[in-house]
């Protein structure tokens, strides 16, 4: 390879690493994002390493959802093009519930399985096609809960407050997350 065509090899793959646009996950792949949505997601996560990226819209909003590995551990976030992240999430275990979820949990969930416990930061909301960004972030706990064959998810604010009520449902686990 010629010289001239060196530099314009490494001149392109400096272009996509300092340009944003392209986030190297770690399957190898380039995943394509708006140069605003690459910057605020490097500017926020440095260190990550992105596994998974999803294009989809949430009400009417598009939005980047980026599975990503970093010291705090394996997490989500979700960044619109603009750049704005309207949540990270991430799975815990039920020793980092604060007192009154769980509380909570155990109220609604007596006697049922708590599984694929997350907690989600929230930064700004989706709904109707337009982009609510919150002044000041909120922290929520979702649970999916099993109890005689019957399945349902539940979400609760940090003091405990229910967010979004179970919905109980005869399908199987499974089922249910084929769906989502």
């Amino acid at each position: 390879m010629s010289m001239i065509k060196k530099l314009i090899v490494l001149g392109g793959v400096i272009g996509l690493t300092l340009g944003g646009a392209a986030i190297a996950s770690e399957r190898g792949t380039n995943v394509s994002l708006p140069d605003k949505a690459a910057a605020a997601f490097k500017a926020a996560f440095p260190t990550a390493k992105v596994v998974k990226v999803q294009k989809e819209t949430e009400h009417g909003v598009e939005i980047y959802g980026i599975e990503f590995k970093d010291a705090a551990g394996e997490r989500d976030c979700d960044v619109t093009p603009d750049g704005t992240i309207l949540e990270i999430s991430q799975e815990i275990d039920d020793g980092m519930l604060p007192k009154p979820v769980l509380a909570t949990f155990n109220s609604i969930a007596s006697g049922v399985k708590l599984e694929d416990l997350e907690r989600t930061e929230v930064r700004a909301e989706a709904k109707g096609g337009l982009l609510t960004v919150l002044a000041h972030p909120v922290v929520r706990y979702e649970a999916k809960i099993e109890k005689a064959k019957r399945f349902a998810e539940i979400v609760v604010g940090e003091d405990g407050t229910i967010v979004t009520p179970p919905v109980w449902t005869n399908e199987s686990r499974r089922a249910h997350e084929e769906k989502d």
